[in-house]
């Protein structure tokens, strides 16, 4: 007729059950308003440096439009080519010239400028500029390259049997 006991109240069990979870749900509470906090700032800065991008894309295409804006109405023949030597801009005068248009020449490469002008493709005098140590052909009667400058002459034979000199 032996009764064992614990000595544990199963009241002392749930206060002290109880006392956890309201620490638990605490804590919890806590880690989600931090978590809040935090994605509200990533939300923020993820917004902010998107109008900053925007911001920065518009004013380059703005920068650009008006580059291309000054380009065009240049009184003088001009094209421009990258680093690449792919046609960027071919102004109004210079469709004048060769009476190809902006839209024929832009993105063209492989020394296609020249073809207007030489009837083949071969480097002209802005190619120069991107490599200096280029072969210099006979096409300049005028050629002066140094460090910090090229100036070249040459006579041009156009598409419709006339001719021009150039002097770049």
């Amino acid at each position: 007729g032996w009764i064992i006991g614990s000595g544990i109240y199963t009241e002392d069990v749930l206060l002290e059950i109880s006392r956890i979870t309201n620490k638990l749900n605490n804590i919890l509470r806590l880690n989600l308003l931090i978590i809040s906090i935090l994605s509200i700032f990533i939300l923020w800065q993820g917004l902010r440096l998107e109008r900053k991008r925007i911001y920065a894309e518009t004013a380059f295409l703005n920068s650009e439009r008006q580059l291309s804006d000054i380009i065009n109405f240049l009184p003088d023949a001009t094209f421009v080519i990258d680093s690449k030597g792919t046609v960027i801009a071919w102004n109004f005068a210079m469709e004048s010239l060769t009476g190809i248009s902006q839209n024929d020449m832009l993105g063209k490469g492989n020394y296609e400028y020249a073809m207007p002008f030489y009837g083949k493709r071969v480097p002209v005098l802005i190619d120069y500029v991107l490599d200096p140590n280029k072969d210099k052909s006979d096409r300049y009667s005028l050629l002066d390259v140094n460090d910090t400058k090229i100036v070249g002459e040459a006579y041009l034979p156009l598409s419709d049997s006339t001719g021009r000199y150039l002097l770049g």
